[in-house]
């Protein structure tokens, strides 16, 4: 059986804006992960088996990820962060660029 997961990201946010509003703890990591998994729990009657997390990726890392794989308006911020401050686009940036000017959003 091929097992399928749900990612998300969320942000942009800086360690220290996590680490301000989460005081006493190490980072935000936990109560995220604890909100997603009640979710998951309500919605499908079962705790995950998996429900992991992690914070940190920045702008250029996450333009490295699979086209198909990443959410589109992810994609267009990405993009748009890459025009705004005219740095060199990676290929597969240069093709969702390229996606958007037919495809706007």
């Amino acid at each position: 059986m091929n097992r399928e997961y749900w990612h998300c990201y969320i942000g942009p946010v800086t360690g220290q804006e996590i680490n301000n509003a989460f005081p006493g703890r190490n980072g935000g990591d936990t109560p995220f992960r604890e909100a997603v998994q009640r979710t998951f729990q309500n919605t499908f009657k079962r705790w995950a088996k998996v429900c992991g997390s992690g914070w940190g990726r920045t702008e250029d890392q996450l333009a490295k990820f699979d086209f198909d794989r990443t959410d589109i308006e992810l994609k267009y911020a990405i993009v748009q962060n890459y025009r705004k401050t005219k740095k060199k686009m990676p290929l597969n940036v240069k093709m969702w660029s390229l996606y958007f000017t037919e495809h706007p959003l």
